[in-house]
C-alpha cells in the first residue's frame, strides 16, 4: 500500500513557522503576566524579537493575536471538513475533531487562556464570531449532508447552532469546577444529547445527519 510523504519545508517556512509560534508563546505569557489589557503588541515584538510590522503580517489585530491558535485549528477544522469522505457523517465528524482538541489539552494553561478570553470583551467579541463560523460551516456540511441547499436547511441550522453553543456550555462549565470535571466527557455529553433527543430529519433523501 502507498504512504502519503509530507511535503518537506523549506529554510524560509520553516522560520516563518518558528516565528509564529514564538510571537505567539510570548503574547500568551504576556497577556497571563499583565493582563490582555496592559499588554502592548510593541512590548510582545520587543519580547519576541520581531518588527510590529512582521507580528501584524501574521495576526492583523490583537485579538487575532489572543486566539490565534483557536484560529489555526478553525481553518485546519474547515480544510477536514470540505475533505469529508461522504461515508462519514457529519455529527461523527465533529465528535472526532473534539476527541482530537483534548489530547494536547493542559489543563493550566487553557484555565488561563480562558480567563483571558473573559477579562477582555473585544476578545470575547472575536471568539463569538468564530463560534459563529464554525456554526456556519457545521450548518452547511449538515444541508449538503441531507442534499439541501443551506438557505433551505433549517434542521440543518438549528442541529449545527445547538452543537455549537452546547460545547461552549461544555467549555463554561469545566471552566468553573476549575478543570476538575472532564472537559472529554462534557462535550461528548452534548453530542450524545443530540443524537438520541434532536429530531430526526422528515421527508430527506440522504443519511440522517444525526448519525454518529
Amino acid at each position: 500500500m502507498s504512504e502519503t510523504v509530507a511535503p518537506i519545508l523549506g529554510l524560509r517556512d520553516r522560520k516563518k513557522i518558528k516565528l509564529r509560534e514564538t510571537i505567539l508563546q510570548t503574547a500568551d505569557r504576556l497577556f497571563r503576566e499583565q493582563g490582555y489589557e496592559r499588554t502592548t503588541l510593541e512590548r510582545i515584538c520587543d519580547e519576541a524579537e520581531t518588527s510590529l510590522r512582521t507580528l501584524l503580517r501574521y495576526f492583523p489585530t490583537k485579538e487575532d493575536l489572543a486566539l490565534g491558535r483557536e484560529i489555526v485549528v478553525m481553518e485546519a477544522f474547515r480544510k477536514a471538513l470540505e475533505a469529508l469522505d461522504p461515508s462519514v457523517s457529519v455529527i461523527k465528524f465533529w465528535r472526532d475533531r473534539l476527541a482530537l482538541s483534548r489530547v494536547h489539552l493542559d489543563r493550566e494553561a487553557f484555565l488561563a487562556h480562558l480567563h483571558i478570553i473573559d477579562s477582555a470583551p473585544a476578545v470575547q467579541a472575536k471568539m463569538l464570531a468564530l463560534q459563529v463560523e464554525y456554526e456556519n460551516m457545521l450548518a452547511e456540511a449538515f444541508a449538503r449532508e441531507a442534499g439541501l441547499l443551506p438557505d433551505d436547511d433549517l434542521h440543518g441550522r438549528l442541529l449545527a447552532g445547538m452543537l455549537i453553543a452546547g460545547n461552549r456550555a461544555a467549555t463554561r462549565r469545566w471552566a468553573a469546577s476549575k478543570g476538575k470535571l472532564d472537559l472529554s466527557k462534557l462535550r461528548a455529553d452534548v453530542i450524545d444529547w443530540a443524537v438520541t433527543n434532536f429530531p430526526a430529519r422528515q421527508g430527506v433523501a440522504g443519511k440522517r445527519s444525526k448519525s454518529a
